[in-house]
């Protein structure tokens, strides 16, 4: 199915619109607001990505809290969205061809059980590396899976959009521009229930590409759920899923493919059509471009507990595609193209000082350097960690202020101290 995405008013945009104009009009309209932190713990990092060549200008999107740069390794951050609906981060992907270009995908990508994910309001677009947005529609997609550039012609984008993830509705599936984000295509649609995880371009050969669908619209997985490829550009597109789990609880998956053969890709999944005992996430290989898979290793890995639909990321060594890093609660990592793993560990040192000295769980985006692959990003609940030295040690960047409360409190000394609940980052308290 294809066609032209309109541009569709959602609770996020309306409600983003309603706030400027009260705002206006209120009374408190004068106060002044000021970031009291805390800085010692960060908040969940969803997506991460780096400008090519200059691995010091990082970009880092918060489920809760904004997207994020620095231009100094981490060392300090400038919140670059914040005069925009949608402030929860899905996707950001830098144009390869033009790093002043960046597409940012909102609304979270993780589905939580809880009854309520961040939702976002579509697509938008700088060309001056954040000053300045643009929405390019597809508001209501709500969650953004994947953002896609073509290595050589910034105006040529993909979106894996997941759509609603608690009703059914239309737009979702995988959308393509050929004019910057002015018109969107359906390129690839299921069904209402089902949307677009994952799309990427095989390196090398940006006429091949593979996705990703997942039913997740009232649960978890079903039937919608598969694996794809384009070699067309991204024009037409074929289901690739001989060897992969079939069944009606097909879980979420996440793509990975070899730098140096365009034929070899990796699938994670949450294989929910597993023997209950087994551990769900399970990583897949194809060497033939998706004519068959094979499982790489026995039985089923426990990275997942019960939360694979928040996770399945997986990336390739640039340099070595044997070396492959599965994302989830912890993070595995095989030297040997899946037969054995290894949990990545290492010494952490936080920028700015704090009791927490561990390497925090539940990881959603990395980022490994084409040029050095011992100099990786990961993003999880505990915010950024950046290593030089192939996880041996780990630096955390937990000066970025987004820690995603659930409740504040405040006492009754004078001054007075405030606390707060947070997500998966404990509870804190300082002064006022």
């Amino acid at each position: 199915m294809s066609g032209f995405a309109q541009h569709v008013k959602t609770p996020v945009t309306e409600s983003w619109k309603s706030f400027s104009e009260n705002k206006k009009q209120s009374i408190f309209s004068g106060l002044e607001w000021m970031t009291i932190g805390p800085v010692i713990n960060s908040g969940r990092v969803e997506s991460i990505d780096v400008v090519p060549g200059k691995p010091g200008i990082i970009y880092a999107g918060f489920g809760s809290g904004n997207l994020w740069k620095t231009c100094n390794h981490g060392f300090s951050w400038e919140p670059i969205f914040d005069n925009n609906p949608g402030y929860s981060i899905g996707d950001v992907c830098i144009a390869p061809s033009n790093s002043e270009i960046i597409y940012l995908g909102t609304g979270e990508n993780l589905r939580a059980r809880r009854g309520h994910t961040f939702a976002g309001a579509g697509v938008y677009r700088s060309q001056d590396g954040g000053k300045i947005w643009e929405s390019l529609g597809l508001e209501n997609t709500y969650h953004i899976g994947r953002v896609a550039v073509h290595p050589e012609n910034p105006d040529i984008v993909f979106v894996a959009a997941l759509g609603h993830f608690y009703s059914p509705n239309p737009e979702r599936g995988l959308f393509k521009s050929t004019d910057g984000g002015k018109k969107w295509k359906k390129v690839l649609y299921i069904n209402e229930r089902t949307g677009a995880n994952d799309v990427i371009f095989a390196p090398g050969n940006p006429d091949i590409l593979y996705a990703s669908t997942w039913q997740c619209s009232e649960a978890i997985g079903g039937p919608g759920g598969s694996v794809y490829t384009s070699t067309d550009g991204g024009d037409t597109w074929f289901e690739i899923s001989n060897g992969l789990p079939r069944g009606e609880m097909n879980g979420r998956t996440g793509l990975a493919v070899s730098y140096q053969d365009a034929d070899l890709v990796y699938a994670l999944t949450d294989n929910l059509n597993r023997e209950f005992d087994e551990g769900t996430a399970v990583l897949y290989i194809t060497v033939n471009g998706g004519d068959s898979w094979s499982k790489t290793h026995e039985g089923g890995l426990n990275i997942f507990s019960t939360f694979g639909h928040v996770f399945t990321d997986c990336y390739i060594n640039p340099l070595n595609d044997k070396e492959v890093y599965l994302l989830g609660i912890s993070i595995l990592k095989t030297s040997d193209a899946g037969k054995t793993f290894t949990q990545l560990r290492g010494e952490i040192n936080n920028i700015v000082p704090s009791p927490a000295n561990f390497f925090h769980v539940d990881h959603h985006d990395m980022w490994i350097n084409p040029e050095n692959p011992d100099h990786i990003i990961v993003g999880n609940d505990g915010g950024l960690y950046i290593s030089y030295d192939k996880s041996a040690s780990w630096f955390r960047y937990n000066n970025i202020p987004v820690g995603e409360f659930y409740f504040i409190r405040t006492d009754n000394d004078d001054p007075y101290r405030i606390y707060g609940s947070t997500q998966d980052d404990a509870a804190v308290m300082g002064p006022a």
